[in-house]
């Protein structure tokens, strides 16, 4: 048996750390969460801890982490650090984003080698700066030292440049089609967070625009239709992975509720098969879960 000594080590003059700590029995099963509050000294400032529901590690883990960020924000704190002992929340704490899930999915599709390089878009790299001068934004797709952007963009030069089956349609028009649909989706997104993250008045516009879009999609996906564009998962598929999973999770972490099965029964059908037959593709769920928990709590505290 290998014992690896861990020291806590204490923060820079003048900053306060957190200490997190969740776990599951069972996993899931009866869950709690804790943490605890010392300053440059080492001194314990406060601790909470608390009992949850059956529930797995994972959440737990990030409940202890959304607990402390509550706190902060209630102690008007600014000079923190927030420590956990969890791996897996530390991959989940960092950007889960749809666009470049969707890169990745094309890039397996294709059975194509990459080399996947995390970038923090709090303190964005040179990399992605020199990458993509004009949006600031990932994804970015380098190849042969050439730097691509915005994931549609990407998706098609990947089909284009790469062997393996085939991403958009062969057909003329159905590639119109799917560039049609890919588009209506994307030109969806700020009316997404508008409905998520919003207050007031914007809220209520993004929610109008986004309802009309379900009603729009139920329509389309009527009699079981499984794809968008012909009878085969392809470009527009791929796309659509924000409102098959993301679009949920923020529904759930933030209590905005969007998507019901009485109002959208064809869409929540095709959702949920989406998710089940595309798992090797997607982020678990919990993870998402977990990170937009922290996430929009940082948002709130950030106001």
């Amino acid at each position: 048996m290998k014992v690896i000594k861990v020291l806590w080590e204490y923060p820079p003059e003048g900053w306060l750390k957190y200490n997190t700590d969740g776990a599951s029995r069972g996993n899931p099963g009866l869950s709690s969460y804790a943490f605890c509050l010392r300053n440059d000294r080492g001194d314990i400032k406060y601790a909470e801890g608390g009992s949850m529901e059956n529930t797995s590690n994972t959440v737990a883990e990030a409940k202890a982490i959304l607990e402390a960020c509550k706190h902060c924000k209630q102690s008007q704190y600014n000079q923190i650090i927030i420590q956990t002992d969890s791996m897996l929340m530390c991959k989940v704490l960092k950007e889960q984003c749809p666009f470049s899930k969707r890169v990745e999915w094309a890039l397996k599709i294709k059975g194509v080698e990459y080399e996947y390089i995390e970038d923090d878009l709090q303190n964005k790299s040179s990399l992605l700066l020199q990458s993509n001068p004009i949006h600031k934004a990932v994804p970015v797709l380098i190849h042969n030292g050439k730097p691509l952007c915005e994931s549609s963009v990407i998706l098609e030069y990947i089909d284009e440049t790469f062997e393996g089956p085939s991403i958009l349609p062969k057909d003329p028009y159905d590639r119109a089609l799917a560039r049609f649909w890919a588009k209506f989706f994307e030109d969806k997104g700020l009316a997404i967070r508008k409905s998520i993250f919003f207050k007031g008045e914007e809220q209520e516009k993004g929610k109008e625009e986004v309802n009309e879009m379900l009603k729009v999609l139920d329509n389309e996906l009527k009699d079981n239709k499984k794809y968008f564009v012909g009878d085969k998962f392809g470009f527009v598929d791929i796309v659509a992975n924000a409102a098959a999973l993301w679009l949920g999770v923020l529904e759930e972490v933030s209590g905005v509720v969007l998507v019901t099965k009485e109002k959208y029964p064809n869409f929540c059908g095709w959702r949920d098969e989406y998710c089940t037959q595309n798992k090797e593709y997607l982020p678990p769920r919990d993870e998402l879960l977990a990170h937009y928990q922290v996430y929009i709590q940082r948002v709130v505290a950030s106001k």
